[in-house]
């Protein structure tokens, strides 16, 4: 009589974007703070952030909203839940990153500041390092905000962002005490 399953080796989780399984060459582990179950979810942060950069692109490209870039970089593609705890506050600084380096052009800076205030809600103000970086994306999110006002006509949604920066901004100061 055979064993049931307990004798078939459990399937190792391996990265749904590169299919490799265990730490990538760096030793980062494969992560998965999402709400995926069982072995599907799990991927190497580096696949994920390139993932979410070709995805990111392609939205800016077809005119997307900000929402549609930020998805790219908050949420699982498999089950479309919002990243946690610390690989959320890792794609955000990815995201930043990639906006500022493929959109520099003045016509991209809302997406700048977006990325930066998005990100700054999620700092852990406990580390000082965090809050150091924190401190200075609210410097550059005024110093964008100002250059945003000189480049275009003020619209509403652009008075809409600045109300929402400086919303991020005071829970930010609020949060280090």
């Amino acid at each position: 009589m055979m064993k049931a399953a307990a004798a078939l080796p459990e399937d190792a989780p391996c990265c749904w974007l590169c299919l490799e399984e265990g730490p990538e060459s760096s030793g980062q582990p494969l992560v998965r703070d999402c709400s995926c179950r069982g072995t599907s979810g799990f991927a190497h942060l580096s696949c994920m952030i390139t993932n979410a950069r070709h995805h990111g692109r392609q939205a800016v490209e077809d005119d997307g909203p900000y929402f549609e870039l930020s998805t790219c970089f908050e949420s699982c593609p498999n089950c479309k839940q919002l990243y946690q705890d610390n690989l959320h506050y890792e794609m955000l600084k990815s995201l930043i990153a990639f906006v500022d380096e493929e959109f520099e052009d003045m016509e991209y800076r809302h997406l700048q500041v977006c990325s930066r205030r998005d990100t700054i809600r999620n700092v852990d103000v406990e580390n000082i390092e965090d809050r150091s970086k924190g401190e200075a994306m609210v410097t550059k999110m005024l110093s964008l905000m100002e250059q945003l006002k000189y480049y275009d006509h003020w619209t509403m949604g652009d008075i809409e962002l600045e109300v929402s920066v400086y919303s991020a901004i005071c829970d930010f100061y609020y949060n280090t005490g």
